[in-house]
């Protein structure tokens, strides 16, 4: 597994005359699940049982629905474990991604949501020389083609839906680390002269499923490895000489010269100067990691924020609050940040 370091970037923005500018930065969320850093290599499996079911695809006219005849799609699993696979690759998260063709839950002898055997992850493991398996355990899907007359054009839209039943096997324990459902739906809608005409510009539901396959395998990523998100904060930049010099010593990436001028603002500043000083004081300990530090700062700008009733005031204290509750909940993401990728943040 790579060893990923949390780098927060900024971009100052500036914004007219306004007292302050706005930060844009990444900032690394946690994967939903957490895999042990000793895992460097995984084996992704198709051990679902054969989806079949007549009831899955439905028409509605005029609030009438009605059941079509029965799609399925074959390679359903492939789809969903190809895309994984070339998403988890270019997320250089794990040194080797694997994918073993065999299917461990066959119609004749399986059951849907069979577990692998360990000695079936053993072996596995062992013949592709890796840590762990991620199997699919089960999956289904399903569609819905709606008709709507709006009188001089026809409107069709088609809603498709997956659902996918995942386990991480680790070889390490001998144990299932993790059981995961992972739900998600594509929408397409056209218009035409005619419903038939508006329903060709569709896709087949059969290409629909195929590519919400391919969708959610993508997007099960998330679920494993830690990604990157953009946020935007404001950083006060005027008001007074302290806000302004101390956005030069920001500016320059000497955090700890522009907190010394904010602390003094803070100590002797108008409410709104303290607040304000307090929230740039925690923008400037989340830069450097300190989220401990960063929260008790955004919760000293918020507190004060609260004391000023002048609606000229009132969505800086929105986002104060916001601010202090993001802080709050990345403090525990930056704890499990930390159990993902082996330290180091």
């Amino acid at each position: 597994m790579k060893k990923i370091a949390i780098v927060i970037w900024f971009i100052v923005v500036l914004v007219g005359c306004k007292s302050y500018s706005v930060l844009n930065y990444d900032v690394l969320k946690p994967a939903k699940n957490t895999i042990p850093p000793e895992v460097k290599s995984i084996v992704l499996v198709d051990n679902s049982y054969p989806f079949v079911d007549s009831s899955i695809h439905f028409l509605e006219v005029d609030g009438e629905i009605e059941i079509l005849d029965s799609i399925w799609v074959e390679a359903f699993a492939d789809s969903v474990l190809l895309s994984l696979k070339e998403s988890l690759l270019s997320q250089n998260f794990f040194d080797t991604v694997f994918i073993d063709t065999t299917n461990y839950n066959e119609l004749l002898l399986g059951k849907p949501l069979k577990k692998l055997t360990a000695f079936e992850v053993n072996t596995i493991c062992a013949e592709f020389g890796a840590d762990a398996v991620l199997a699919l355990d089960g999956y289904k899907y399903g569609s819905k083609l709606e008709i709507v007359d709006y009188g001089d054009s026809q409107g069709a839209s088609l809603d498709v839906n997956a659902t996918c039943y995942w386990r991480f096997y680790d070889y390490y324990s001998q144990t299932i680390l993790f059981e995961d459902l992972q739900q998600d739906t594509i929408y397409w809608y056209e218009e035409g002269s005619s419903a038939v005409h508006a329903a060709s510009k569709l896709p087949s539901i059969k290409n629909a499923i195929s590519e919400i396959g391919f969708y959610i395998g993508d997007a099960y990523v998330n679920h494993l490895v830690p990604t990157w998100e953009t946020r935007e904060q404001r950083l006060f930049i005027a008001g007074n000489s302290y806000f302004v010099n101390a956005a030069e010593w920001y500016g320059k990436s000497n955090y700890k010269e522009a907190e010394k001028l904010w602390a003094y603002v803070f100590e002797h500043g108008k409410n709104f100067e303290k607040a304000r000083a307090a929230h740039n004081i925690a923008i400037s300990f989340e830069q450097q990691n300190e989220i401990a530090s960063a929260l008790k700062w955004a919760f000293n700008s918020y507190n004060i924020y609260r004391e000023i009733k002048s609606p000229i005031y009132a969505e800086e204290v929105a986002e104060s609050k916001d601010y202090y509750i993001y802080l709050a909940h990345r403090k525990s993401e930056v704890e499990k940040l930390d159990q993902q990728i082996g330290g180091g943040l």
